[in-house]
């Protein structure tokens, strides 16, 4: 009787031990946001990269996708350009009062 509970409790353990594993390797990782410096934005938005950005407001901060399906945040200078850029580069423009996760 003593044998059979110590099998029962290694297979229990091996379940617990393969559950977890599974959960880690398998789960959607979120998607993470770089940090790019304004100057690698315009570059990027000048080299057809960008497809699509939402800018804040109050016209501080960008959150950018690139072709490729990544996101990017970049903190924006006074560039009185910035919107002629982006029109002339067909990047859809969309302006948010705040920045969240669910905006792309």
């Amino acid at each position: 009787m003593n044998q059979r509970w110590r099998n029962a409790g290694l297979y229990g353990l091996f379940a617990i031990v393969t559950i977890a594993l599974s959960t880690a390797v398998f789960a959607e990782q979120p998607q993470t946001r770089e940090t790019w410096e304004y100057s690698q934005f315009i570059q990027e938005v000048e080299k057809d990269n960008v497809n699509k950005v939402s800018l804040t407001a109050d016209r501080t901060r960008i959150l950018a996708q690139s072709e490729d399906g990544k996101r990017f945040l970049v903190n924006l200078p006074d560039d009185p350009e910035l919107i002629n850029t982006l029109v002339r580069n067909q990047v859809d423009i969309s302006i948010v009062l705040e920045l969240k996760d669910s905006d792309f």
